[in-house]
């Protein structure tokens, strides 16, 4: 499998394997979320997930330094 870096293709290092249980909410969710494949989708929430905790997390740390 691919994933596309910088306007390039990179093999996708995809080696881990886990079976998960969803509940019908959250199946929903993946399934409605862009991607090829449910693995596709599941990783694109993570992605986002994670920029967005990420500059939550740079925030509080800027408006700790200006008081």
């Amino acid at each position: 499998m691919y994933i596309k870096e910088n306007n390039d293709y990179v093999p996708l290092n995809a080696n881990i394997q886990k079976s998960i249980k969803f509940d019908q909410k959250s199946y929903l969710i993946v399934t409605n979320s862009p991607g090829k494949n449910f693995s596709d989708k599941l990783r694109s929430i993570i992605s986002f997930y994670a920029a967005h905790k990420n500059n939550n997390v740079l925030n509080k740390e800027k408006e700790k330094e200006n008081g």
